[in-house]
């Protein structure tokens, strides 16, 4: 009988502890998980600056354009070894530059030189359109003369740029391949307080008389407070080069003939010596053609000046002063 009562007393309490495990359980399912302590440090926004930034501020303007353009945002002007804005451009699909001197020059639109240059909108004139050069320039024909030749602007003084390929009716008239479409820097875009940037370099062309020239650009600007700010800039760039180049005209009409020299010759080929071209082939000859040693030097200065006041949200007022000179 003692042994029977040590048993049932076991069971016993082995059933009460089995069952306290069960309700703990059960009340630790249904207890609410508690609330993790707060972090002071929490991270509570990301803003993206930089090159990533440009890509984006560039894909959402074309997003919300209803035309066909291409767009350069204001931090990736100058981030490249970029000379002017040219060479800013020329990364953009279907646009093309030349170049001269080492540098770029003249910007088309899908093949097409004749291209309309604004700033903020308005007609822009480069200097370029009534300056012309080289052999034909005597006759002031103009052969030389160079449409949305942009050389003369450092890119760091842009605060972007719009490649309009396919104008419509609302847009300026005066461009065959398109509209180029610069834009100053906004001031109020600029952060809160002083900010100041500065880009200085040297150039030196091979053969080029002289040592190394600089190539200095300054920008800065205050930000009062989100209603009212300023913005300049400065620029310098003294470049020298050495061409060798070949050259010909024809100032009258085209000469096509089948007269060749036979054999070698000391000085020049005499007309009793010259014989025909077998096969009845002919070829063009150009009446002038000649070899150029060039050497110069191009002196660029720029100064931009802009002020933003933002009176209500709906209302602005802006003022930009934009100047550029080149001394060639």
């Amino acid at each position: 009988m003692a042994g029977k009562s040590i048993r049932g007393t076991s069971n016993q309490l082995l059933s009460t502890a089995i069952s306290s495990l069960l309700a703990a359980a059960a009340h630790a399912q249904s207890a609410p998980p508690a609330a993790p302590a707060a972090d002071a440090s929490q991270l509570q926004e990301i803003v993206v600056t930089g090159f990533r930034a440009s890509l984006k501020s560039a894909l959402d303007a074309k997003r919300k354009s209803n035309q066909l353009i291409e767009s350069i945002a204001e931090e990736d002007i100058g981030k490249m070894p970029d000379q002017n804005v040219a060479e800013s451009l020329q990364r953009l699909p279907g646009v093309q530059i030349n170049r001269a001197g080492g540098k770029g020059t003249q910007v088309l639109i899908d093949g097409l030189s004749n291209n309309l240059i604004t700033l903020n909108g308005d007609v822009f004139l480069t200097g370029k359109e009534f300056y012309v050069s080289g052999e034909a320039a005597g006759g002031g024909n103009g052969s030389n003369v160079q449409y949305a030749s942009l050389e003369g602007i450092p890119s760091e003084e842009i605060g972007g740029i719009d490649v309009i390929k396919n104008p419509t009716a609302a847009d300026r008239e005066g461009g065959l391949g398109g509209i180029v479409n610069l834009k100053t820097r906004s001031a109020l875009a600029q952060p809160d307080g002083l900010s100041l940037g500065g880009n200085v370099r040297g150039t030196k062309a091979s053969g080029a008389e002289g040592g190394v020239t600089p190539v200095v650009t300054m920008v800065g600007g205050f930000k009062f407070s989100d209603r009212f700010a300023l913005t300049g800039s400065l620029s310098y760039d003294d470049q020298k080069t050495h061409d060798k180049q070949f050259q010909d005209q024809n100032r009258n009409q085209w000469i096509i003939t089948n007269a060749a020299q036979v054999g070698s010759y000391i000085g020049s080929p005499a007309a009793s010596t010259l014989s025909t071209l077998p096969n009845g082939q002919y070829y063009i000859d150009p009446q002038l053609a000649y070899f150029s040693d060039v050497l110069q030097e191009v002196k660029t200065k720029g100064a931009t000046l802009g002020a933003e006041w933002k009176w209500t949200d709906d209302i602005k007022s802006t003022f930009n002063y934009f100047y550029v000179r080149e001394e060639d």
